[in-house]
């Protein structure tokens, strides 16, 4: 009876988790597929179709972007965050960018989106952490800058 119970308990812990793994990756497919709709229209340069894919506390994020010149996406990795209410998506894009004595040129560099879960869908917006990421570190508001070791 006591065995019995044991493996009663470790037959529900498999359903459980291979349910879970299932739904997990359900949710990175759907998710995916947002992605790729939201960026094939942002490689045609339909930006007002594109606002349907944005989160609604987003928008001013979304209209006072710099749209870049995107010609190629693929979806490089999709990580689910804790809760999997949102997720961090890399994306691997051909940038057309135009350079002092080259020309136009498309380089392909990788990216971090973020996307949320909102009313059963997917939507791009940008975390207030990320906001204050430069190419120089980030920002500190308000704060004193921390001084440089010596």
């Amino acid at each position: 009876m006591y065995m019995n119970r044991w493996l009663f308990l470790l037959l529900v812990a498999t359903a459980v988790l291979r349910a879970r793994q299932g739904s997990e990756e359900e949710t990175k497919n759907a998710l995916a597929g947002r992605v790729n709709e939201y960026y094939k229209l942002m490689i045609a340069k339909k930006y007002r179709q594109a606002e349907d894919f944005v989160a609604k506390d987003a928008k001013e994020d979304y209209y006072n972007s710099k749209k870049p010149d995107i010609r190629t996406c693929s979806i490089q990795k999709v990580d689910l965050q804790p809760g999997g209410t949102t997720s961090t998506v890399t994306i691997k894009a051909g940038v057309r960018v135009l350079m002092m004595g080259a020309g136009s040129q498309v380089f392909e560099m990788p990216a971090l989106t973020y996307w949320k879960l909102e009313d059963g869908n997917w939507y791009w917006y940008v975390p207030a952490e990320a906001k204050r990421v430069t190419p120089f570190g980030k920002l500190n508001p308000g704060g004193a800058p921390t001084p440089k070791p010596e």
